[in-house]
């Protein structure tokens, strides 16, 4: 990094292991589930996703949400769902297709497995797990497409 001219300072790899910059992609990943969720929340009235889950995943998630219940806490069953279970639901709105095509997701699987990968970045952050160097050509791409997602969801 150059300050003035000069070398101010020497960025490493173990430099964005630190804790500001984790914070800031668990922020973006944080802003994505919101977006799938609010995503799921407007194409599905109601409850009509829980017919898109298997009925072991559905299981699941209303044993949390009746655990959730149990001890007051404001969640509803949508709440309840794993960050995969969210993606595979996203992508059954065809709209999130289109623009994941226009920005370097050609194929259903290809998201599928960007979503893998996202939802493992997020529990290494939230596990303080190392994230290791090849994540960042990762994480560089996840940070521009949610900047386009954003950009073409809000902007519509």
């Amino acid at each position: 990094m150059k300050i003035l001219g000069e070398v101010g300072a020497i960025v490493t790899l173990n430099d964005l292991e630190k804790p500001p910059v984790r914070m800031f992609l668990f922020g973006m990943i944080t802003i994505f589930e919101m977006l799938m969720t609010w995503g799921i929340r407007m194409h599905f009235p109601g409850d009509s996703w829980c017919e898109h889950l298997s009925p072991g995943r559905l299981t699941k998630a209303e044993s949390l949400w009746k655990e959730r219940q149990r001890r007051n806490s404001a969640a509803d069953l949508l709440d309840c769902l794993q960050f995969s279970d969210w993606g595979q639901l996203l992508l059954r709105i065809p709209r999130v297709l289109e623009i994941l095509s226009r920005n370097g997701i050609p194929s259903k699987q290809a998201a599928l497995k960007a979503i893998h990968e996202l939802e493992t970045l997020r529990n290494n952050i939230a596990h303080s797990q190392h994230i290791i160097p090849e994540s960042w050509n990762r994480i560089i791409i996840f940070s521009t497409r949610l900047e386009i997602l954003l950009g073409e969801t809000m902007g519509s």
